[in-house]
């Protein structure tokens, strides 16, 4: 029997990654950065998931959780990753755009948004386009922190660079919406 790290996640969907198999690397997260993704997944993943109605399930296909500082490197992860599952953080990027009879990832962001059951310490909805369509939504705990940052951002391409901007609930994820002056 495969052992879990939730009601809901295995140990094997905490480090699967595509691209660490066609590169050859290595995901297997140690055993601290285990115990951060644990209380990631019943501080954020199984709470969100009570939260959706059962005619959604499986409604949450986390992409990337783990990955090993190799692996963050080959994706152009930033070296504080929350993806690395260090010093009481973990991360997940969530995608259900693929499945569409599953809650879609703009709802599945504002979910978590409007829940304050959801404890998240970062929460992006990543590359949104003009259609308001979200790409994926990184979310991510701290069990170091008493209280979450519960910072919530959008991000997009510009000119092949990434840009943030902090989330605006009247600005919903319509890209143009966040551009600045000068801004292509």
């Amino acid at each position: 029997m495969e052992p879990i790290i939730s009601d809901h996640l295995t140990y094997q969907d905490s480090f699967r990654s595509v691209t660490a198999r066609k590169l050859g690397i290595d995901n297997t997260p140690p055993e601290t950065a285990v115990f951060n993704i644990h209380i990631f997944a019943i501080k954020i993943f199984e709470v969100l998931r009570s939260l959706i109605s059962s005619a959604y399930l499986p409604f949450i296909f986390p992409d990337d959780i783990y990955r090993c500082p190799a692996l963050n490197t080959a994706v152009g992860g930033d070296s504080n990753s929350q993806h690395l599952a260090l010093g009481g953080s973990a991360a997940a990027d969530l995608d259900n755009s693929i499945h569409p009879n599953c809650v879609q990832n703009d709802s599945l962001f504002m979910i978590a948004y409007n829940s304050l059951s959801v404890d998240y310490d970062q929460m992006i909805a990543e590359d949104i386009d003009e259609n308001g369509n979200v790409g994926w939504v990184h979310i991510s705990h701290d069990r170091n922190k008493d209280k979450q940052r519960r910072e919530a951002m959008v991000s997009f391409m510009i000119n092949k660079k990434r840009v943030y901007r902090v989330f605006d609930i009247m600005k919903g994820f319509i890209r143009s919406k966040y551009l600045q002056e000068g801004e292509i």
